[in-house]
């Protein structure tokens, strides 16, 4: 009995084919904000939406032409690319690298590999581009103060430009 067991475990685990996941490339070009191919830049590959924790996949560095290529499973994604001035590949961003900005998102697969282009700029201008692509952005600046004419400690405003806040519940 014991024998048949081990024999049909062994016919099982080698005659039945492997599951191969298929993988998809994505491609493309890293530029600085004048267009000239970024050199020892990364690109980043997230799972999720949270691009402030390491990533899940990363490209190799480009080169001279600025081109990277990464492999992924086929999913739903989130890109960034990134070009740190000390060399390093991992870690938090430091005041001199440069940064595409927000994450992109992309699918991998099931038809075709991806190609996209980044371009990496100096955090302060990455910042300023994500804020101009959101025109309906205001700012609001200002003290909040208590009733006695005080600044009041631990306070917050919000703002409800589609009056909405009159629907809840006090």
């Amino acid at each position: 009995m014991t024998k048949t067991l081990i024999i049909i475990f062994f016919i099982l685990t080698f005659t039945v084919p492997a599951r191969a996941t298929q993988t998809y490339v994505m491609s493309g070009v890293v530029t600085d904000v004048s267009g000239k191919p970024s050199a020892g830049a990364d690109v980043a590959v997230y799972l999720g939406p949270n691009v402030k924790k390491p990533a899940d996949f990363i490209s190799n560095r480009t080169g001279a032409d600025g081109k990277y290529s990464l492999a992924l499973p086929q999913g739903h994604y989130w890109a960034v690319a990134v070009l740190r001035k000390d060399g390093r590949k991992f870690g938090p961003l430091g005041l001199n690298d440069k940064h595409s900005g927000g994450a992109v998102e992309l699918d991998a697969g099931p038809d075709e590999d991806m190609v996209y282009d980044f371009t990496v700029m100096a955090l302060k201008d990455a910042a300023l581009k994500a804020r101009k692509r959101n025109k309906d952005l205001l700012e609001v600046s200002g003290r909040i103060m208590g009733p006695d004419g005080k600044p009041a400690a631990l306070a917050y405003a919000l703002a409800d430009p589609g009056r909405k806040f009159k629907l809840i519940p006090r």
